[in-house]
Protein backbone atom coordinates (compact mmCIF):
# COMPACT_ATOMS: atom_id res chain seq x y z
CA UNK A 1 0.00 0.00 0.00
CA UNK A 2 2.57 2.42 0.93
CA UNK A 3 5.02 1.25 -2.35
CA UNK A 4 1.64 2.36 -4.42
CA UNK A 5 1.44 5.98 -3.20
CA UNK A 6 5.63 6.29 -3.25
CA UNK A 7 5.73 5.16 -6.77
CA UNK A 8 7.53 2.69 -5.98
CA UNK A 9 7.39 -1.53 -6.47
CA UNK A 10 4.93 -3.04 -9.19
CA UNK A 11 3.98 0.13 -11.41
CA UNK A 12 0.57 -1.70 -12.67
CA UNK A 13 -0.31 -3.07 -8.84
CA UNK A 14 0.32 0.46 -7.97
CA UNK A 15 -1.96 1.90 -10.36
CA UNK A 16 -4.64 -0.61 -9.32
CA UNK A 17 -4.14 0.04 -5.57
CA UNK A 18 -4.41 3.96 -6.25
CA UNK A 19 -7.82 3.84 -8.38
CA UNK A 20 -9.11 1.15 -5.64
CA UNK A 21 -7.75 3.00 -2.94
CA UNK A 22 -7.73 -0.83 -0.93
CA UNK A 23 -5.87 -3.74 -0.86
CA UNK A 24 -6.65 -7.75 -0.07
CA UNK A 25 -3.73 -10.18 -0.29
CA UNK A 26 -3.29 -13.27 1.40
CA UNK A 27 0.15 -14.98 1.79
CA UNK A 28 2.63 -12.40 0.28
CA UNK A 29 4.79 -11.85 3.27
CA UNK A 30 3.66 -15.15 5.26
CA UNK A 31 1.84 -17.91 4.14
CA UNK A 32 -0.86 -18.15 7.04
CA UNK A 33 -2.00 -14.76 7.29
CA UNK A 34 -3.67 -12.32 4.65
CA UNK A 35 -4.41 -8.53 5.17
CA UNK A 36 -6.76 -5.70 3.35
CA UNK A 37 -5.36 -2.15 3.67
CA UNK A 38 -6.87 1.72 2.63
CA UNK A 39 -4.69 4.79 2.56
CA UNK A 40 -5.75 7.87 4.75
CA UNK A 41 -4.72 11.50 3.48
CA UNK A 42 -3.80 14.37 5.19
CA UNK A 43 -4.94 17.97 4.90
CA UNK A 44 -2.73 18.39 1.50
CA UNK A 45 -3.88 15.13 -0.19
CA UNK A 46 -0.36 13.24 0.87
CA UNK A 47 -0.80 9.63 2.35
CA UNK A 48 -0.99 10.49 6.29
CA UNK A 49 -1.11 6.71 6.99
CA UNK A 50 -3.11 3.02 6.49
CA UNK A 51 -5.25 1.08 8.07
CA UNK A 52 -5.21 -2.66 7.91
CA UNK A 53 -7.11 -5.35 8.92
CA UNK A 54 -5.04 -8.83 9.47
CA UNK A 55 -6.14 -12.08 9.84
CA UNK A 56 -5.39 -15.87 9.31
CA UNK A 57 -5.56 -15.93 5.52
CA UNK A 58 -8.63 -19.15 5.62
CA UNK A 59 -10.51 -16.11 7.30
CA UNK A 60 -10.08 -13.39 4.53
CA UNK A 61 -13.66 -12.34 3.30
CA UNK A 62 -12.88 -10.30 0.42
CA UNK A 63 -16.17 -8.22 1.31
CA UNK A 64 -14.56 -6.64 4.11
CA UNK A 65 -12.50 -4.51 1.64
CA UNK A 66 -15.05 -1.78 1.49
CA UNK A 67 -15.11 -1.93 4.97
CA UNK A 68 -11.85 -1.29 5.60
CA UNK A 69 -11.80 1.64 2.50
CA UNK A 70 -14.58 3.17 4.20
CA UNK A 71 -12.82 3.39 7.58
CA UNK A 72 -9.42 4.96 5.52
CA UNK A 73 -11.63 7.18 4.44
CA UNK A 74 -13.19 8.12 7.70
CA UNK A 75 -10.12 8.45 9.37
CA UNK A 76 -8.97 10.65 6.15
CA UNK A 77 -12.19 13.13 7.44
CA UNK A 78 -11.36 12.83 10.87
CA UNK A 79 -8.19 14.05 10.03
CA UNK A 80 -9.34 16.96 7.80
CA UNK A 81 -7.40 15.30 5.13
CA UNK A 82 -8.57 15.23 1.38
CA UNK A 83 -8.70 12.22 -0.84
CA UNK A 84 -6.08 13.04 -3.96
CA UNK A 85 -7.74 13.56 -7.19
CA UNK A 86 -7.99 11.64 -10.27
CA UNK A 87 -7.56 8.00 -11.31
CA UNK A 88 -3.66 7.64 -9.73
CA UNK A 89 -3.65 9.68 -6.95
Amino acid sequence: MLQAYCHEGDEALGQHIRRQQVIALAGDRDPQLAGIAAPVFGPSGQLAGVVTLTMPRERLDPAWAEIVRNSGRILTRYLGGIEPGGADG
